[in-house]
């Protein structure tokens, strides 16, 4: 059986891609690299001024920290933690994966949006950085890191009445993490890296996913993809390492982080995937991680995907959560859209990851599982470990046997084996 939307998250992933969000951002060269540029418009007088979207990049770092004391565990941990959940609410003695890559750095980028050629990712490049300057920066940079940190200790002093546990490791953490990104250590292409531009965290993320695909594992990564990565598609087309051959399965899409699934860039993508049958599978639903990040949900609208469909009639492509919404109050039904894609094309397919909430497992079941095609394309999947996030006190046990207890074991049996195999290629 498979779960077949999972993540291994690590919280030194998401800090190191949060951290060097915010060394790129002062000096300048977010989202592109630019030799030497410091941006003048976030300013080094007495302190260092925040302004956004630093200030929300340093908001970000700080809820990682709230939300992240117990996420010091590695991704192979994530793995057995998986599989033991599996063994005790199914009784399955090997569960099967899909984890899923993520690409936060762009979040507070220029979008891609549809074809418009207005919309860039490139900003004017500030002045060259004088001699000696970069460790003023340096200096400003680590301070404006230690305010985040201090604005998570005090809230989460605040709730736990001063008892902060482990926040010694964070402090720990951090630092080394700092330092690390200042001195590029951790996104320099060494021989083992992609020939694609990286970041600190998603170089540690690609290495430390990658490692888990070897045959006979039993786990099938995919790859995340976002265009405004320079090189990433013609990577994927390219390295290899994208296919049945490993150790990447798939492709991951999320374009409510600002990459539209419509733009020219990614077309030999689905050209590539379409032709040598691999799944590609794309968050559709308005929530998502981080939960605020809603400017450009739209984007994910599985509307945007049916012209992708016409053009690349062999494609697969998992339109993820269902389009899950917050509420049932609106006209514009992705679900219902996912459902008339899975009518007109045979490789259309979703997933019911991060259905904490269970009004919204009924909404699917009332409204969408009898429609053409629903049943025998809807997948189980967990979002773990994006799924804590999502509701106090839900757990990965308690979701495994929420879907046993709504589907029952055959039914649970064809989301989690028959379909993903068929969605996968197996």
């Amino acid at each position: 059986m498979f779960d077949a939307h999972c993540h291994v998250l690590n919280l030194e992933y998401l800090m190191l891609e949060s951290i060097q969000i915010l060394w790129d951002m002062m000096r300048g060269t977010y989202p592109l690299p630019q030799e030497g540029a410091v941006d003048k418009t976030v300013a080094i007088r007495a302190g260092f001024e925040l302004r956004y979207p630093v200030e929300a990049a340093a908001g970000f770092l700080s809820w990682l920290i709230e939300i992240g004391l117990a996420a010091f565990r590695s991704e192979e941990a994530d793995v057995e933690d998986m599989r033991r959940t599996a063994q005790r609410a199914w009784g399955v003695s090997q569960l099967q994966l899909v984890p899923l890559m993520m690409d936060v750095y762009f979040m507070f980028a220029p979008p891609l949006g549809p074809e418009d050629p207005q919309l860039s990712v490139r900003r004017p490049a500030g002045p060259a950085a004088e001699s000696g300057k970069l460790d003023l920066y340096a200096r400003a940079f680590r301070k404006l890191v230690l305010q985040a940190v201090g604005k998570a200790r005090d809230h989460l002093a605040g709730e736990r009445g001063g008892k902060l546990g482990s926040f010694g490791r964070i402090d720990a953490l951090i630092g080394t993490l700092v330092e690390k990104v200042i001195r590029d250590e951790t996104s320099t292409l060494a021989t083992d890296a992609p020939s694609f531009r990286t970041t600190a965290g998603f170089i540690r993320q690609f290495r430390a996913v990658s490692a888990l695909g070897s045959k006979g594992s039993g786990i099938y990564p995919f790859f995340a993809v976002d265009a405004r990565r320079e090189g990433v598609v013609d990577w994927v087309i390219g390295s290899g390492q994208v296919g049945a051959g490993g150790p990447f399965y798939g492709v991951k899409l999320y374009p409510r982080l600002g990459c539209h699934p419509g733009r020219s860039e990614l077309r030999p993508l689905y050209a590539f995937c379409a032709k040598n049958g691999i799944p590609i599978t794309t968050h559709a639903s308005h929530r998502g991680f981080p939960h605020w990040m809603n400017e450009y949900s739209g984007f994910g609208n599985p509307r945007n995907f049916r012209v992708i469909f016409e053009r690349y009639p062999q494609i697969r492509i998992d339109m993820a959560h269902f389009g899950d919404r917050p509420d049932e109050t609106s006209d514009d039904d992705w679900g219902l859209s996912i459902a008339g894609l899975m009518r007109d094309f045979k490789g259309a397919y979703s997933d019911l990851s991060c259905f904490t909430q269970y009004a919204a497992l009924e909404r699917y079941v009332e409204r969408y599982q009898d429609l053409p095609n629903v049943r025998e394309r809807t997948m189980f999947g967990s979002d773990c470990n994006v799924l804590s996030f999502t509701e106090p006190g839900m757990t990965l046990e308690r979701y495994y046997r929420r879907f046993l207890k709504e589907f029952g074991a055959e039914r649970l049996a064809q989301m989690s084996s028959r379909v993903p195999r068929t969605f996968l290629g197996l």
